[in-house]
């Protein structure tokens, strides 16, 4: 039997201050090492993610006072499957409707037909129903420049290893400033060292998340602040 936890892995300010969380869900069997949560729920099938984003949103649900109540956002990542459920099944549509105040639906970089930004049929819906998205992992994957000035995303967060790499650069404000271009908030996945965040502050970086913030429980979210 494959067991679930979801985590909520906080995203801070540069000053350190908690700005929102992602939640992340980690399958794990007792006989075998946590498995890949990406790959696993890519081979769902439909149903199968469907109780998982019910499951997600239910939890999301009952900290929803503690998220408004602090001004915090609360990122969902979904695949292709997942969105097309979060813009067209009913009862997803109308529950996603009530928490969009603060939920952020996140678009993989593996989204088909990413690059086309607002003119893709299945990212305009999503739009249309009142989602914010978030544009996850720039520089991987199809989250390239051509999906980033589309300019259809409320945060776009930068992939950890195109990070790592263009952080050792001294054009790294430029890049920030470039990307700020179509979109104001970003947010660098894989910080790991205080040091770093001097760097991020002076490139304009709305918000960090990575080894340097400790992940909690989805039900102990609240211990976050």
């Amino acid at each position: 039997m494959i067991n679930k936890t979801f985590f909520a892995e906080p995203v801070m300010s540069t000053d350190g201050k908690l700005l929102g969380v992602e939640l992340l869900s980690k399958f794990h069997h007792a006989d075998m090492p946590v498995l890949d949560s990406k790959y696993y729920i890519l081979a769902m099938p439909i149903e199968q993610k469907r109780q998982l984003l019910i499951q997600q949103l239910i939890e999301i649900q009952i900290a929803a006072s503690w998220f408004r109540d602090y001004g915090l956002f609360c990122s969902l990542n979904v695949d292709r499957h997942q969105a097309r459920l979060c813009a067209y099944d009913r009862e997803l549509v109308e529950w996603l409707a009530g928490l969009s105040d603060f939920v952020r639906i996140e678009i993989s970089e593996d989204f088909e037909g990413l690059e086309y930004g607002i003119n893709e049929p299945l990212l305009k819906k999503l739009i249309a129903n009142g989602n914010d998205l978030f544009l996850d992992a720039l520089g991987a994957g199809r989250a390239n420049l051509a999906a980033l000035t589309t300019g259809c995303y409320h945060t776009v967060k930068l992939d950890k290893a195109f990070y790592r790499h263009e952080v050792q650069k001294p054009t790294f404000s430029t890049l920030s400033k470039n990307i700020k271009r179509y979109c104001d908030r970003i947010i660098v996945e894989g910080v790991e060292e205080k040091g770093e965040l001097g760097i991020l502050k002076e490139a304009d970086v709305w918000g960090v998340q990575g080894y340097l913030y400790r992940s909690v429980t989805f039900s102990k979210v609240q211990t976050l602040l």
